[in-house]
């Protein structure tokens, strides 16, 4: 009581950047995510009495089931971001080889129609210098 607050609406220079703001927290997520300081690890509680949760029941024991189901499929998201990098290296791999066999192919392609060609040109300009003499 007493006191008085005032409030002034910010000008265009005070405004945040949303777009460096989102940028900055999604290096603050990604850097959350790859820290090995975040790899859940196995809490193992004493057994305690029913606790009351919303007007159900729960046991500690069902909140430990709990917390161990969760690390598992924690677990197995880590798995399969593993194995989806390791997919898209292997797809990437053979994609650049067959790319790099379908460039040398037509190098081949492109070197004997050269050769058919000269040989047809030299052909004819030897049937053209036979008639000539």
């Amino acid at each position: 009581m007493g006191q008085d607050y005032s409030y002034t609406q910010p000008s265009s220079s005070d405004e945040f950047d949303n777009t460096s703001l989102l940028l900055a927290e999604a290096a603050m997520y990604a850097d959350e995510a790859e820290s090995s300081y975040n790899r859940a690890q196995p809490v193992h509680y004493p057994p305690q009495p029913v606790q009351n949760f919303c007007g159900g029941h729960a046991t500690a024991e069902e909140m430990l089931d709990f917390q161990t189901q969760l690390r598992l499929l924690k677990d197995q998201v880590n798995e399969t971001h593993q194995n989806l990098g390791k997919l898209e290296k292997t797809v990437c791999d053979e994609l650049s080889q067959k790319k790099a066999l379908v460039t040398k192919c037509f190098a081949l392609v492109v070197c004997l129609l050269f050769c058919v060609l000269v040989l047809i040109l030299g052909g004819r300009a030897l049937k053209d210098y036979k008639k000539s003499i």
